[in-house]
């Protein structure tokens, strides 16, 4: 059964979802029938290289500012009707409202699935347009398929703060890439010096104030515990 599958996201810079993405398209690609797809608002970034060569990637080369967003909407729209695909996958809050936009506008009955890896409430309160967004996000996140987040706690928080429908929302936890299958690999060969190991992006939405606070309460009981923090950011 041949699939047409279309992606659409914002740029391929270092990230957890970004080498996830790479996995989807390498199992996805199993099937030489499935025609996938890959939008991008910039098609750069460190893990570009990662997409394999039989996906084709469309680059609109688009900055962050209104009047690109405007474009964008054309163009994801352009792309929707020269492409009809079958499964239409949109990631992140900003790229997924300009997708469900330019979806609506054209009203296509193509399955849509919005992957969304923030926990909104805490990420969109330090961007442009919070309130604008907020409110595109309850409108238009209600149109997709299925809405797929990594949480209990961002289901929760879709439900309560941006009025989602429960059973729109499905969780689907993380997984370990194979690009990282050789680093685990070693670090399980090593003396154990380390008991907790983060690593990851240093950002307010990662929530590392919580964990700081969950080691400071385990450190009552095992006093020896040694915890490490990997990673930058802002």
């Amino acid at each position: 059964m041949k699939i047409n599958y279309l992606f659409i996201y914002n740029r391929m810079n270092l990230g957890g979802l970004q080498v996830q993405l790479a996995d989807i398209f390498s199992k996805l690609g199993e099937n030489h029938n499935n025609r996938l797809t890959f939008i991008l608002r910039k098609a750069d970034g460190e893990l570009l290289s990662l997409i394999p060569s039989f996906v084709e990637i469309i680059d609109l080369n688009l900055n962050k500012t209104v009047i690109d967003a405007i474009k964008m909407i054309f163009s994801i729209a352009g792309q929707i009707r020269r492409l009809r695909p079958t499964v239409l996958i949109s990631f992140s809050d900003h790229i997924s409202t300009l997708t469900a936009i330019a979806r609506f506008w054209l009203g296509v009955k193509s399955k849509f699935y919005i992957v969304e890896g923030n926990f909104l409430s805490l990420s969109l309160p330090n961007v442009r347009f919070f309130i604008l967004r907020k409110l595109f996000i309850n409108v238009f996140y209600k149109t997709a398929t299925k809405i797929i987040v990594l949480t209990k706690a961002q289901k929760e928080d879709l439900i309560l703060n941006f009025k989602i429908p429960s059973g729109l929302i499905s969780i689907v936890n993380n997984w370990i890439s194979p690009v990282f299958s050789k680093s685990v690999d070693k670090i399980k060969q090593l003396d154990k010096e380390i008991d907790i190991l983060y690593v990851g992006r240093l950002e307010r939405q990662k929530n590392l104030f919580v964990f700081i606070d969950i080691i400071n309460i385990i450190k009552h009981k095992f006093p020896n515990i040694r915890a490490v923090i990997l990673g930058n950011g802002s």
